[in-house]
Formats: C-alpha cells, sequence, structure tokens
C-alpha cells in the first residue's frame, strides 16, 4: 500500500527456483493472517544451494513482483 498501511485484501503468492539446476515450483498461494500479513507452509526444499523467491502482490489489480535470492 503506497501510503504504508497493511494490505488486508491483496492476492500473494510465492514461486520458487534453483536457477543453477533449472528446478522450478508452481506458484504458491499465500492466505492472509491478517494486519497485511501473509504466510503459507509448505514442504519441498529438499536441495541445498542458491534458490530464488518470486514474491507477487496483487492488489487491486495493481500486480508488484520482487526476486528475493537466498541458500538453503
Amino acid at each position: 500500500e503506497k501510503s504504508g498501511k497493511p494490505l488486508e485484501r491483496a492476492t500473494v503468492s510465492v514461486t520458487l527456483s534453483m536457477p543453477k539446476h533449472r528446478h522450478g515450483r508452481e506458484p504458491i498461494a499465500l492466505r492472509s493472517r491478517g494486519n497485511g500479513e501473509y504466510a503459507a507452509q509448505f514442504q519441498g526444499l529438499h536441495m541445498t544451494g542458491a534458490w530464488n523467491a518470486v514474491v507477487a502482490v496483487n492488489a487491486d489489480g495493481d500486480v508488484v513482483r520482487q526476486t528475493f535470492a537466498f541458500t538453503r
């Protein structure tokens, strides 16, 4: 939210990929926990190495994506 308020009615997903091995997953839908917090439970990061997480937030048709790199 541009005003800094938490997003209560957004659609949020994360897509995980392991670029070195060209492994990817289907987007994982996150559920609202209230106060602008979203979460999901999943298992599947079995391989160690470099991963990317692309987080997509859709609020009233305005979609923002951000990629985060991490190592497991």
